[in-house]
């Protein structure tokens, strides 16, 4: 996991292109972890890592704070900085939470917005 400086804050959008053969995924981090870029490497070793970065997200549900991937190939990728996979599926948006022993993932089967129940 990489600090580097990025403009952190409340409220970014995020437009998603999932479809026939992209997914989309939303990793929720601590709040401690904004500002912090998480590499995603994909199982097939072809590909390039992706970053994202984390951010304070605004949901209908109130803050929470997460680095999104709005276009990722489906297949399998590792997680940076733990020891978690997740499996990318076209045309899904997977949410994924990024803590310490635990790991609870939605698959959500709109290609147009994402509302996630955090417990």
């Amino acid at each position: 996991m990489d600090k580097q400086p990025i403009e952190t804050g409340s409220g970014r959008s995020i437009l998603s292109h999932i479809g026939s053969d992209a997914g989309a995924l939303i990793l929720f981090t601590s709040p401690t972890l904004t500002g912090h870029w998480i590499d995603l490497t994909p199982a097939n070793t072809d590909e390039s890592q992706v970053r994202g970065a984390v951010f304070e997200r605004d949901l209908p549900q109130g803050v929470a704070f997460a680095a999104v991937y709005p276009q990722l190939r489906q297949g399998v990728y590792s997680i940076e900085g733990s020891n978690q996979i997740v499996t990318i599926t076209s045309g899904r948006v997977t949410t994924l939470d990024y803590l310490e022993d635990c790991c609870r993932i939605y698959y959500h089967p709109s290609t147009m917005s994402v509302l996630v129940d955090k417990r």
